[in-house]
């Protein structure tokens, strides 16, 4: 009968709040790990897509850099030193009086194209205008 007693008064947990206990901590360290790679898969993101506008801000740079009759179309072009990346220059004579282009104002859209999430591809673009001095 003492044994019976000392066993009653034993404390601690049952088998069943062990287990649900592990569940929880299992469940909450599965949705604890989804919520990392979540994070960690958008900043990769942002990386890439940082690096693209800074890719095209540097193409466009190096277009205000030459003489103003030399900035022209550029079919897709690889980047050096990136070759996931491609930059394409798309220059125009905006219409400023009357519907009338101006000769001496170069509109100039800078696109890069990279790879995308799933195979396909993203494009990021700068645009500027360059007058001729």
């Amino acid at each position: 009968m003492n044994l019976k007693k000392s066993i009653k008064r034993a404390s601690g947990f049952t088998l069943m709040e062990v287990l649900v206990s592990l569940a929880l901590f299992t469940l909450c360290t599965v949705f604890l790990m989804q919520a990392f790679n979540l994070g960690f898969a958008s900043i990769t993101d942002l990386d890439t897509l940082n690096l693209a506008y800074y890719l095209a801000q540097n193409k466009l740079e190096q277009l205000r850099s030459v003489a103003y009759l030399t900035i022209v179309n550029e079919s897709p072009t690889a980047i050096p030193g990136f070759p996931e990346y491609q930059s394409q220059v798309a220059v125009s004579f905006p219409q400023i009086f009357n519907g009338v282009p101006n000769a001496n104002l170069k509109k100039v859209i800078v696109t890069v194209t990279f790879p995308g999430k799933g195979g396909g591809t993203r494009n990021v673009w700068l645009k500027t205008l360059i007058v001729n001095n």
